[in-house]
């Protein structure tokens, strides 16, 4: 995959779906698969921006920019908070969690996370 196409889908999401207030019809199966691909986009989206910026953060390129990675994540639109938290999940990636189960029970929000992004609880 190239760096490239995560702005492209990105755009093509917003021309498609930050126009319109609405999203699907007023359809009650509609309205529940609609939230239930948000979800899961939010997910991977979480999970690609804890990833990339624990890279960002080890490979130095924010340093070299002269800003922290935090500064990065907020010049590119990223709220403070949400930053700090993409960190520390990134962070957190980058570490085993022992002693934990295979299904992340007992786990932290980073592994529950991660979890489900395997499958686990997608209703897959």
């Amino acid at each position: 995959m190239g760096a490239g196409m995560f702005t492209e889908v990105g755009d093509l999401l917003v021309d498609q779906l930050g126009v319109d207030s609405r999203v699907v019809d007023d359809v009650d199966a509609d309205i529940v698969d609609a939230i239930r691909g948000a979800v899961r986009l939010r997910a991977v989206t979480d999970h690609l921006l804890a990833v990339v910026a624990a890279q960002a953060e080890r490979v130095g390129v924010a340093k070299r920019s002269g800003m922290t990675v935090r500064e990065l994540l907020v010049a590119n639109g990223m709220a403070p908070v949400a930053a700090d938290r993409c960190l520390r999940v990134g962070r957190a990636g980058n570490l085993r969690c022992q002693s934990r189960g295979v299904d992340g029970s007992g786990a932290c929000g980073c592994c529950r996370g991660r979890t489900r992004l395997r499958g686990h609880h997608l209703g897959r």
